[in-house]
């Protein structure tokens, strides 16, 4: 099983039995949308220092 398949296998688990605490400022899709950006930023930089173009 991958690192994606698990981590979103053990989150839905998470939620469906309630376990899931947030704290003020820091909802689950704010931290699930900082972990995309921040993939997304360590792919532009690949690129950029690749020479590659992003489409």
């Amino acid at each position: 099983m991958g690192h994606g398949s698990f981590r979103r296998m053990v989150l839905q688990r998470l939620l469906e039995d309630g376990m899931a605490e947030v704290r003020p400022g820091y909802t689950l899709e704010y931290c699930g949308m900082t972990a995309v950006e921040l993939h997304g930023a360590i792919l532009q930089a690949v690129l950029n220092t690749s020479g590659g173009e992003a489409r």
